[in-house]
C-alpha cells in the first residue's frame, strides 16, 4: 500500500518518509512519529492502517539527519538514544512540518507519536501548523512545558510505565490544562505503554482498541470531519472494527 517517497525540510534538508494513501474518498491526513528505532515495519504498519481507514499518512525519517535510512530492532535502546540525542528540536520541528505539507494535502492534520514521537507530537502542536496530536507516552515533554499547544492535544500513558511516573504526568497536566488525558491500569504486563504496538505480543486487544477509537473520535470532532456516514456513533463504530 505504501511508498517511499522524498521530502524537503525549510532548510534544505532532504528526507525520506514513508506515505501511505488510501483507496476512497480522502477524510484527512495523518502524521506518523517513529519511536527511537526509525521507520519501522511496526510505524510502516501504522501508516498503512490510518490509510485504509481513509487517512494520507506520511511517517517522516526523523533521524536522516544524523544517519539516512537507519531502522534498528527494538533491543537497540541505547543506539536509538544516541541517535535521539543528536536531532536538535529545531530540526525536528522543520523535518515534522515538512511531513504535515504533504498530509494537508489530504485536508486538516493531525499527528500522533509513540514515545519519543509522542513528545514530538507535542512538539509539533506547539510549533508547526496542525490541527490536531496525540502523544502516546511522550516523557520528553517536560523539557519544553513553556511552550504551548495551538491546537487540540489529547494523551496517552501508562499508569505502571516507570519511566513516566505519575508525579511527571501530573507536572504534564498542569501545564497541558487543555489537554486531554487518558491514563492505563496495570491490565498489561511488563510496561503498558506501546497501547498500539502489534509487533510486540504482550498487549491486550481491549486496550488496543481504545485508544484508537478515543484518538479518532478525538480527531472526529477537532478537525470536524465524518469518518463514516449514517453511523450513530463514531466511538462505537471504531470499537467494533479489528485492530
Amino acid at each position: 500500500m505504501g511508498e517511499t517517497i522524498e521530502l524537503t525540510a525549510s532548510d534544505g534538508h532532504n528526507l525520506s518518509a514513508y506515505r501511505a494513501d488510501p483507496d476512497g474518498t480522502l477524510k484527512a491526513g495523518v502524521v506518523i512519529l517513529q519511536e527511537i528505532f526509525g521507520v519501522t515495519n511496526h510505524i510502516q504498519a501504522v501508516a498503512d492502517e490510518y490509510a485504509a481507514r481513509g487517512y494520507l499518512a506520511i511517517a517522516p525519517a526523523m533521524f536522516d539527519r544524523i544517519q539516512p535510512g537507519v531502522t534498528l530492532d527494538y533491543t537497540a535502546i541505547e543506539q536509538g538514544r544516541g541517535l535521539m540525542m543528536q536531532l536538535n528540536l529545531d530540526n525536528a520541528a522543520q523535518d515534522m512540518a515538512a511531513a504535515a505539507s504533504v498530509a494537508r494535502t489530504a485536508g486538516k492534520v493531525a499527528v500522533i507519536g509513540y514515545c519519543w514521537g509522542g513528545a514530538m507530537a507535542d512538539l509539533a502542536a506547539c510549533r508547526i501548523n496542525i490541527d490536531a496530536a496525540v502523544a502516546y507516552y511522550g516523557r520528553m515533554i517536560v523539557e519544553w512545558l513553556d511552550q504551548k499547544p495551538a491546537c487540540p492535544v489529547m494523551y496517552h500513558f501508562g499508569a505502571t510505565d516507570p519511566l513516566i511516573p505519575d508525579e511527571m504526568i501530573e507536572q504534564i497536566k498542569a501545564a497541558r490544562p487543555d489537554g486531554v488525558f487518558h491514563t492505563y491500569s496495570t491490565r498489561i504486563p511488563v510496561r503498558d505503554t506501546a497501547l498500539t504496538v502489534r509487533s510486540v505480543p504482550i498487549f491486550t486487544l481491549r486496550v488496543q482498541r481504545w485508544p484508537y477509537s478515543a484518538r479518532c473520535n478525538f480527531w472526529t470532532r477537532t478537525c470536524k470531519k465524518n469518518l463514516r456516514s449514517n453511523q450513530a456513533s463514531s466511538a462505537t463504530w471504531f470499537s467494533r472494527q479489528p485492530i
